[in-house]
């Protein structure tokens, strides 16, 4: 995954939310 299109504002929480919906 291109680490410049994921924002390092943006990208750890909304992957952490996102795993959370999943689970």
């Amino acid at each position: 995954m291109p680490s410049s299109a994921q924002q390092p504002l943006a990208g750890p929480p909304i992957t952490l939310v996102v795993g959370t919906l999943l689970w």
